[in-house]
């Protein structure tokens, strides 16, 4: 009898290590992906191959990220909110976002808009981008994406304060 508790416990830590979908986690949720995903999200970390560009990134383009869901034309909205070098005015550029791969991965198409961006790497005026996600929780969302053979990562933290209307 002992035999079988010992054999039903180790099945029970076992199992959801296999049921985790995110690299880093979490292991389970109750919220579905687009419910998490919905809201205004600011940079924590940005990396180009193992190089921190945060600083930078943050510095030349103070991007928020802003996922709504139900909105008029685009079913998933999604706006990228930076501050132009030039004028010191907070600009957005809209696009679409889309769960792939079993929502294992994003895919956002920033539309040609009057405004043009060179971002930095996947992020840019008429670029798509294809982003694994590597940790989706309520709070954080950790991304990875190639793009001309280079790695990006980029931690997005949710701002809580923020309600979309």
């Amino acid at each position: 009898m002992k035999k079988y508790i010992i054999i039903a416990l180790s099945l029970l830590l076992l199992v959801p290590e296999g049921c985790k979908k995110y690299e880093d986690g979490p292991w389970i949720s109750f919220r579905s992906a687009k419910n998490k995903l919905v809201g205004l999200w600011h940079v924590e970390e940005y990396k180009v191959g193992n190089i921190d560009s945060t600083e930078y990134f943050i510095n030349k383009f103070n991007y928020k990220f802003s996922f709504r869901y139900g909105l008029g034309i685009h079913n998933r909205a999604f706006f990228l909110h930076f501050i132009e070098d030039s004028t010191q005015v907070e600009k957005s550029i809209e696009g679409t976002w889309e769960f792939i791969n079993n929502n294992s991965e994003i895919l956002l198409v920033i539309f040609k808009e009057d405004v043009v961006i060179n971002g930095i790497g996947p992020f840019g005026t008429g670029k798509d981008s294809r982003w694994k996600i590597n940790r989706f929780t309520n709070v954080d969302l950790w991304l990875e994406s190639v793009y001309f053979n280079r790695i990006y990562n980029i931690k997005l933290k949710k701002d809580k304060d923020y309600e979309l209307h």
